[in-house]
């Protein structure tokens, strides 16, 4: 907290960050009916093993025409790179949809599902404004719900230096 500024308490509550909670709990349902059909071992399988392979192929690459040409400047970049770093991206994109979707209490993957919204809101003349957003879990199989209070800065508001 910002001791030059003056803060101005506002207790209107309004919705936070819809948009992230929204695609978190759509890409969540869509995992979650695709491992009714297919066991999520399977998927996990499936996206550690593309992911390895990604890697794999990048650090090919890297070892066979950035680290034999490093003092030149010119380095190829063959077509078999740009698939390979996508393969890497959707693997981590997949495992972390995973980890945050996953239940603690009965270890269902992608059961979890969140809403966000804003409780309190500090605003400063000269900088960001503090939110006390509420985070609400609760999982779809069991009857697991969390509840969690937090602060953290806007971020759809910059500082003025920035």
């Amino acid at each position: 907290m910002n001791i030059q500024s003056e803060a101005k308490r506002h207790t209107k509550p309004k919705p936070h960050n819809q948009q992230g909670t929204s695609q978190f709990n759509g890409l969540a349902v869509i995992f979650q009916l695709l491992s009714e059909v297919v066991p999520p071992q399977y998927f996990d399988r499936l996206f550690g093993g593309s992911t390895l392979g990604g890697l794999l192929v990048f650090a090919y690459w890297y070892w066979s025409n950035v680290y034999s040409q490093f003092p030149s400047e010119s380095i190829a970049f063959p077509n078999y790179v740009i698939p390979a770093i996508a393969v890497v991206l959707l693997g981590m994109f997949y495992f972390s949809v995973r980890t945050e979707a996953q239940c603690p209490n009965c270890d269902t993957a992608f059961a979890l599902r969140r809403t966000e919204r804003e409780v309190e809101r500090d605003h400063f003349s000269n900088e960001a404004d503090d939110l006390l957003v509420r985070r609400e879990e609760w999982c779809t199989r069991c009857s697991f719900e969390n509840e969690d209070e937090f602060w953290r800065k806007d971020p759809d508001q910059r500082s003025p230096g920035q």
